[in-house]
């Protein structure tokens, strides 16, 4: 009904068509007013631990000097704001490099040891689970690097079920110790 009512107004009277056609246009510089993008965040001069913004790039990019290697580089405007330090300065690259792979940097962030370290445990311990003695050609996962929760200190190479065992029983030789006592009372 709406839209008969509409075509009606609109043939029957040519001035209120140009009047719709205003406001359709009004609307249309309102929603496009509402979308435009946020104005830019004046980050010139900014300095964080990292670089000082010199001039402003791209959209949301800033070129800063580098503190470490006195260098250009470009960022993003929430990578200033967060201390971020550029992906391409020379100072980042080590970072890089020491973490070549997912393994060792997983080992060096949680553990404190380098993937040498833990080839170099491995061979000490003749490529079997220090407990059980299972071998690791045996598995089908690396051992896992038992340590101590209170100090991080590292203690060995386990195989899970036995790193899980010893977690599950709170790296407490008395409950171990009774649990040992236990299945040898029980033992047929």
């Amino acid at each position: 009904m709406k839209r008969k009512e509409k075509f009606i107004s609109m043939t029957a009277n040519p001035t209120d068509s140009s009047k719709s056609t205003q406001n359709q246009s009004e609307s249309q510089d309102q929603k496009d007013q509402t979308r435009q993008r946020k104005p830019r965040i004046d980050l010139l001069w900014h300095e964080n631990d990292h670089a000082v913004v010199v001039k402003a790039g791209a959209p949301n990019y800033w070129v800063g000097r580098c503190k470490h290697c006195g260098k250009t580089h470009t960022q993003q405007g929430r990578s200033i704001k967060k201390n971020m330090m550029a992906r391409e300065c020379p100072a980042f690259a080590p970072i890089n490099k020491i973490h070549k792979n997912v393994e060792d940097s997983k080992l060096l962030a949680k553990y404190g040891i380098t993937l040498d370290d833990f080839m170099k445990m491995l061979d000490i311990q003749g490529y079997q689970c220090v407990i059980c003695k299972t071998h690791q050609s045996e598995l089908d996962y690396r051992m896992a690097v038992d340590h101590c929760h209170n100090t991080g200190k590292v203690r060995g190479l386990l195989c899970r079920p036995c790193n899980h065992a010893i977690g599950l029983l709170k790296d407490d030789p008395r409950i171990t110790e009774r649990a040992y006592l236990y299945l040898k009372f029980h033992k047929e």
